[in-house]
């Protein structure tokens, strides 16, 4: 079967990238019915307060999604798509350093740390208004 890449087409990097984007988020939301048992897109669509064309348009592939409508399907559902797309970006920039690494026990260095700051301020605070 031919592609559209066989065809000699120049298609440009954003349409190649939106087209895989769409369709990953199709098939997330169509796993995402598949995996609960007896659902089906008009049952998705009741609980995600939409048309069952919206989520038949959706899971086509080809939607263009907003990020209201991707934050209505995760607070509707549960599902993670944007946290998908971005622990995938983060592992991409850690490798460029872009984003800092920490471990876990620097982390809590650095949480007590913040906590000893803020209870000392507390206590001065508390000092100040005892007066």
């Amino acid at each position: 079967m031919k592609t559209i890449d066989d065809l000699g087409f120049n298609v440009p990097a954003e349409i190649s990238k939106y087209t895989a984007h769409s369709a990953e988020i199709a098939i997330m939301i169509l796993n995402f019915i598949r995996s609960n048992e007896g659902m089906n897109k008009k049952d998705f669509a009741s609980l995600i307060g939409k048309s069952s064309t919206d989520i038949t348009r959706w899971v086509s592939g080809q939607h263009n999604f907003t990020i209201q409508t991707l934050s209505l399907i995760e607070a509707k559902t549960g599902m993670q798509i944007v946290r998908n797309l971005s622990d995938t970006n983060r592992k991409v920039y850690l490798k460029d350093k872009i984003f800092e690494n920490k471990s876990e026990e620097e982390l809590i260095e650095e949480l007590i740390a913040k906590n000893e700051a803020l209870s000392s301020k507390l206590m001065a605070l508390t000092k100040k208004y005892k007066r």
